[in-house]
């Protein structure tokens, strides 16, 4: 990703000052500083620079070495307005001639993949077994109630920062996803029973502190600490995440390892939920207020790690909203933008084998 060894010292002075000041950064005060702005100034430089340097001509990147065969046949006709896109059935004639990429699936991660392709020019075949596109992303009704098989909510980040509109191109026939509050300003959006206690989450960082140490007036520095916690964490997860785009693979390894034992990351991944709150407190009812939203990442909080409780706090520490329109509506707006390149989002089509060419290194997918 960098192409000289004089950028690769720059990285490496930028992460350390990063990780000098990495409670500044999560705390957001180093920003009230010129030398804390000037550090954020060229920091984001740096990585539009990173960016612009892999993404300069995507579409020869990513087609140099593809595998399938042209083919001269004529494009087929595009979806008709009254067949949804995610109810667009898999029939040969609809077939994208000389696809640049084939997707399995439809889930969000996959319609994702294919909008991003699509934008950098791809053509992609997106292929659904399902009679309807979107995984988690779909919706149902029954008895003249809708219900959504996945997604129950989002946290307000994920709402106000526009992320479907990087994926999507609004337009007359697709209008941009919409969030809504699941709660009134001041309501409680997320409410949970201990034992015969029952609990309540209010949207906003002020709102989340008054109401804990007004339950729990003599942990006060525990609850501070914790906050300080959950914010610092997925800092030092980004730090480490962009690594993974450094090449060549043994500078990517060698610059992981640094980053892993000098930030917060390793504890955060390494202890659980429960452990490191009670490094924190010994009032084991406020343990389990905190947990309350461990429903979110699936495992009981004794065995997931506190990586995934502080990323979840913290993306919910907005409140929740929900797609207007149900949650299918987000996948109705990316699958446009896949057919603008050219693409097609087919389902009632099941996958049953990949067609294998070449051997060792040389293996690869050929349709």
């Amino acid at each position: 990703i960098f192409s000289t060894p004089l950028l690769y010292l720059l990285f490496l002075l930028i992460f350390t000052h990063i990780h000098t000041h990495i409670n500044a950064l999560a705390m957001g005060s180093c920003l009230s500083t010129p030398f804390g702005c000037a550090a954020a100034v060229v920091w984001v430089v740096v990585v539009a620079a990173v960016l612009w340097y892999l993404l300069r001509d995507p579409r020869q990147v990513l087609r140099k070495g593809f595998p399938f065969p042209e083919d001269p046949g004529p494009e087929p006709a595009p979806r008709g307005k009254d067949t949804p896109a995610t109810r667009d059935r898999f029939s040969e004639n609809k077939v994208p001639r000389n696809p640049d990429v084939i997707i399995i699936g439809s889930g969000i991660g996959a319609l994702a993949c294919g909008a991003v392709l699509a934008k950098a020019g791809l053509k992609v075949l997106v292929l659904e077994q399902h009679y309807l596109a979107g995984g988690a992303m779909h919706s149902f009704e029954d008895q003249g109630f809708e219900f959504e098989t996945g997604v129950h909510y989002v946290g307000r980040d994920f709402a106000a920062l526009g992320l479907i509109d990087l994926l999507s191109t609004p337009s007359e026939d697709t209008p941009p996803v919409r969030f809504a509050p699941i709660a009134k300003p001041g309501e409680v959006y997320d409410r949970f029973l201990i034992g015969d206690k029952e609990f309540g989450f209010r949207a906003g960082v002020e709102n989340f502190i008054a109401d804990l140490k007004a339950r729990f007036p003599s942990e006060a520095t525990a609850i501070d600490d914790y906050l300080a916690l959950v914010r610092k964490t997925p800092v030092h997860y980004l730090c480490f995440a962009l690594l993974k785009l450094v090449r060549p693979e043994w500078l990517r390894e060698a610059l992981s390892v640094i980053v892993w034992w000098l930030s917060g990351l390793r504890q955060a991944t390494q202890r659980t939920v429960v452990e490191t709150l009670r490094t924190l407190t010994q009032n084991e009812e406020l343990i389990a207020v905190l947990c309350g939203q461990f429903g979110d990442y699936g495992l009981p909080p004794a065995q997931a790690s506190f990586f995934m409780q502080a990323c979840v706090a913290l993306h919910y520490l907005g409140g929740g909203y929900f797609p207007e329109g149900g949650t299918s509506a987000i996948a109705a707006a990316i699958i446009p933008t896949i057919e603008r390149a050219g693409g097609r989002v087919l389902v009632g089509k099941r996958v049953s084998r990949l067609l294998i060419h070449g051997e060792g290194k040389a293996r690869r997918v050929v349709g």
